[in-house]
């Protein structure tokens, strides 16, 4: 074999192996049965009628599954080895955000699929719109908050939703409230999407108070 074909491959298997050990270390694996679960958890609630009508539980149960599969997609961002990751190597933001991106575009077709045939309230554009937003609400807690702390930032988001459902706030900031046509709800869920998932690429989870 050539040496510059010699060369290419080693290069080759070397960036599949970082990629296989990445994955493995953010227990990725395991975020894809967990999110095969959400799916799952939203089809039951549609056949047990938790999810019927127009009401408010039309809303409010499919939004507490999606901040579960959210909170599933940032935790899978977490390091196990905090610093020392952040000092080797270029390739590790662009891996946090492939990561990332990808396991909460997993959770979305899960999502949806599990909300076949019957489809839920919003329908796949609401599941889109909320995904979005909650994975960059959760990735945003992650970045600014340690170790367990990092779930307050979407459970407060997801309480205050809860509140803003049943109260029938149309404010575009609490996206899930609003109908699944309004452009403000769109746009400020698609900026909690791309600030979270910069904060996740750039700065990655946080795990001690002191980093």
């Amino acid at each position: 074999m050539p040496p510059a074909a010699t060369s290419t491959f080693r290069t080759g298997l070397a960036n599949s192996r970082l990629l296989r050990l990445f994955l493995l270390s953010r227990h990725v694996p395991t975020a894809l049965a967990l999110l095969v679960g959400c799916g799952v958890a939203m089809q039951l609630a549609i056949r047990v009628h938790w999810i019927a009508g127009t009401g408010a539980s039309s809303q409010a149960v499919p939004i507490l599954i999606e901040g579960a599969a959210a909170l599933i997609v940032t935790v899978a961002a977490r390091s196990p080895f905090g610093e020392v990751e952040r000092a080797v190597g270029g390739r590790t933001p662009w891996l946090r955000l492939g990561a990332t991106l990808g396991l909460a575009t997993f959770a979305v077709v899960a999502l949806i699929l599990g909300a076949e045939p019957h489809g839920i309230l919003g329908g796949n554009v609401g599941i889109l719109r909320s995904m979005a937003g909650l994975t960059g609400v959760a990735g945003l807690s992650a970045a600014v908050f340690a170790g367990p702390l990092a779930s307050a930032g979407p459970l407060l988001y997801l309480g205050i939703a809860e509140f803003g459902i049943n109260a029938q706030w149309t404010s575009p900031w609490i996206w899930p409230c609003c109908p699944t046509h309004d452009r403000g709800a769109a746009i400020t869920a698609a900026l909690a999407l791309v600030a979270g998932l910069l904060a996740i690429a750039v700065r990655g989870a946080r795990e001690t108070s002191d980093q």
